[in-house]
């Protein structure tokens, strides 16, 4: 119990020790919160959530600069350590810890104004990859409270659901843009009628050009906001869906 302000401190460091210092750091978290009792836990409280949040970003910090074959399992013994921090907790401070980490997971997000002073013409909308590296990791997390307090953890859900609905919506919107954007880059300018054979000849060139150019800047756009991530966090959201519809026994998702 007298480690746990220590380790809040310590944990940003911990976690620059790489895939497989963080390995290790979250197996030790699993031991210690699971071999704490309910007092212990509840009377650091704060510092513990914190350490949750901290650990949580582990995906944002490495996976999305730098890929190793340890990611998927640091990524999963970081929620497993979460979930036993979890289980010692109430059902009213187990929701008020998942609003916590929602807050964490909204974090980085552009506001509208900001969104649109930095908006293009060709920009497809996506998030920045710590957005999305944040989701996924989030609902990672909620996917394994699911699997292991099954119908329990399910009321949890009410306070993700419009986040849910809402990140797949952008998707969708995303996907829907860069697919008009294409089409309206290859359909540009088809019904001009140029008089002058020079200068239809020119003209010719020049939007085949635009064209590529408008093409190559939304390809870019793609990339840049990681579309990797973008489809990861859809299938980590849907999958988080799957286990509230599989253990939901008091119609929670009718409701």
């Amino acid at each position: 119990r007298l480690m746990v302000p220590v380790l809040l401190k310590s944990t940003p460091a911990l976690l620059n020790c790489g895939h497989a210092g963080t390995l290790r750091y979250a197996l030790f978290l699993s031991n210690l919160w699971s071999s704490l009792d309910r007092k212990a836990v509840l009377g650091n409280l704060s510092d513990n959530s914190a350490i949750c949040a901290m650990i949580m970003d582990y995906r944002r910090a490495y996976i999305v600069t730098k890929q190793s074959h340890l990611s998927e399992e640091v990524e999963a013994e970081i929620a497993n350590c979460i979930v036993q921090f979890g289980l010692k907790l109430t059902e009213t401070k187990l929701n008020k810890l998942i609003a916590r980490l929602g807050e964490w997971r909204d974090s980085l997000s552009i506001s509208p104004s900001k969104e649109s002073d930095i908006s293009t013409e060709v920009s497809v909308g996506l998030k920045s990859k710590g957005e999305y590296a944040r989701s996924i990791s989030f609902y990672k997390l909620m996917s394994q409270f699911g699997r292991k307090l099954k119908g329990i953890f399910v009321p949890s859900y009410a306070s993700v659901w419009s986040h849910c609905i809402d990140l797949l919506k952008h998707c969708s919107s995303v996907h829907t843009k860069s697919v008009s954007l294409l089409v309206k880059a290859n359909n540009k300018n088809n019904g001009a009628i140029v008089k002058k054979e020079g200068k239809k000849s020119k003209d010719k060139g020049n939007k085949r050009k635009r064209d590529n150019d408008v093409e190559d800047e939304v390809m870019l756009s793609l990339n840049g906001g990681d579309l990797s991530e973008m489809i990861l966090s859809i299938k980590s959201v849907l999958d988080a869906v799957r286990i509230c519809c599989t253990y939901d026994n008091n119609e929670f998702v009718d409701e």
